[in-house]
């Protein structure tokens, strides 16, 4: 069973915060760069489709993350709910 660092959502926020900005970023850079309409419209294509494939791995990454901790939560809750009620109230 793993431990809760509590800092997992700062870890995320700044994640998604960093795929964000640089996402905006290269469709900036992709928007003034000295291409033809047609090229940058496929190479932004391309990159959308990039970006969505990493978007859908790191959603099942999540998803797994998520999965693993309820199944945490459920194995304590067990251990807890299998404590007898005397020697939860002899530890107050």
């Amino acid at each position: 069973m793993r431990e809760n660092d509590g800092g997992n959502g700062n870890i995320a926020s700044l994640f998604i915060g960093t795929i964000i900005g640089a996402a905006l970023g290269a469709g900036l850079a992709l928007l003034y760069a000295p291409r033809s309409g047609r090229e940058t419209r496929e190479l932004l294509a391309r990159k959308a489709q990039k970006a969505k494939e990493k978007a859908r791995a790191a959603l099942q990454q999540g998803k797994e993350a998520m999965r693993r901790e309820v199944e945490d939560l459920e194995i304590m809750r067990e251990r807890r709910d299998s404590q007898p009620v005397a020697a939860a109230r002899s530890d107050r």
